[in-house]
């Protein structure tokens, strides 16, 4: 999925931005990845059961987000869908369907309209709450150009005081220099801003790299790691509310 963050800025202990990631932190897809993975495939004629679906399409994406090859992709609009075509084609031939160049179409499709998508719950209610602590709050993201209006038809973006966008900015995370275009965008400072995010790469150690504290929201239980980590978004805001609880980087 599409990577966003959010930063915060003005708050206690200097934290004035605070940078979040969207995809799987403040939208998601719905109905969910696996379910329309599992209803294209069948309108091809090919039967996926979702836990399967689930199992591989996970560890596709893990493979796929981690490999040097696509290292900037969501930057650029025709490697960006290179990307994603190749994922699908990927992960619907693991999984036994035989159309995979219209399967990668279909899905493509599905997952570039803002149609597609809706916010968490307690996501827009946990954004309200961080402007209102007086914090800046900054959409930082790996996403395609047309992020802003799908946080428009959302009716999000009122909700963010600026958005940093990889498909605009032309980096992305977990390069030091995203982090440090999103500062410039937010007219901080990396002492004073704090990212929230569900990948422990791009996020985490991203932010890490460019001198923020970070939180990790890792929503699917993944192994332990060493750093503040919660399991929703709004946990996330609670903690950074609370920012005595954020110990800082390693």
């Amino acid at each position: 999925a599409y990577e966003l963050s959010l930063g915060l800025v003005g708050s206690e202990m200097c934290i004035r931005d605070r940078f979040c990631d969207v995809g799987e932190t403040i939208v998601h897809f719905d109905p969910g990845f696996t379910e329309t993975f599992v209803a294209e495939a069948e309108a091809l004629g090919s039967t996926v059961t979702e836990d399967k679906a689930r199992l591989v399409t996970a560890a596709e994406w893990d493979r796929a987000s981690n490999d040097p090859k696509w290292r900037g992709a969501s930057a650029n609009a025709e490697r960006s869908q290179a990307f994603w075509m190749e994922l699908y084609k990927t992960m619907g031939s693991r999984l036994g369907v035989a159309d995979v160049r219209t399967l990668a179409e279909q899905l493509y499709l599905r997952f570039s309209s803002i149609e597609s998508y809706a916010a968490l719950d307690g996501a827009r209610e946990s954004l309200a709450r961080l402007r209102e602590s007086g914090m800046r709050v900054v959409a930082a993201s790996n996403w395609e150009p047309w992020l802003e209006d799908l946080l428009e038809n959302l009716e999000l973006r009122e909700l963010f005081d600026d958005i940093a966008v990889s498909g605009l900015i032309g980096t992305e995370k977990p390069d030091r220099a995203f982090f440090e275009r999103a500062l410039e965008i937010a007219g901080a400072t990396a002492d004073e801003a704090v990212h929230i995010g569900d990948s422990f790469t791009a996020d985490v150690e991203g932010a890490w790299g460019a001198g923020l504290d970070a939180v990790w929201i890792n929503r699917w239980n993944y192994p332990a790691r060493p750093c503040p980590t919660v399991r929703t978004f709004r946990e996330a805001t609670d903690l950074v509310l609370d920012t005595r609880n954020i110990d800082g980087q390693p």
